[in-house]
């Protein structure tokens, strides 16, 4: 079930205000390392977040997290698959730093994911944040595993 839900999100195409960050193959293998390590420690928590930003899971694949936390973070999962993690581009970003911060001591780590599971910004610039339109969110709340039409522009 999870190979089938990281494929769905590899079709959704990118667009001139919208980045599909799972359309990168390191991307979506490592949200299939987060979503294992899940799998098998389990959870008892869900975070959910508005969407990627753009120094965040839009460079790392993984919710709430940048490759700063990835390379750096004391956090058990990070011990056990930093390794099989890949990253283009390493930034720092103060949510994931804040998040991974109260989480460094902790054993906890939540099931983590957006509203929206693509980026959002401002049309031609990557490199920026918006808030996802109300389109946007439903889309997200919308997919469904097996239809490549669940994801719509």
């Amino acid at each position: 079930m999870l190979k089938a839900l990281i494929s769905e999100l590899a079709v959704r195409p990118s667009s001139e205000r919208v980045d599909n960050q799972y359309r990168e193959p390191e991307l979506r293998e490592n949200l299939k390392i987060f979503l294992d390590y899940i799998a098998k420690h389990g959870s008892r928590l869900l975070v959910v977040g508005e969407a990627p930003g753009y120094r965040g899971c839009r460079l790392s694949g993984i919710p709430f997290t940048s490759g700063q936390v990835i390379e750096t973070s004391p956090h058990s999962f990070f011990t056990e698959c930093r390794h099989r993690l890949k990253l283009k581009q390493v930034a720092a970003e103060a949510t994931a730093t804040i998040f991974w911060g109260f989480l460094t001591d902790k054993e906890l780590l939540p099931l983590m994911w957006n509203a929206f599971p693509f980026h959002p910004h401002q049309s031609g610039a990557p490199e920026s944040n918006r808030k996802p339109e109300a389109a946007e969110i439903e889309e997200g709340l919308y997919c469904r595993l097996h239809s490549s039409s669940s994801f719509r522009m």
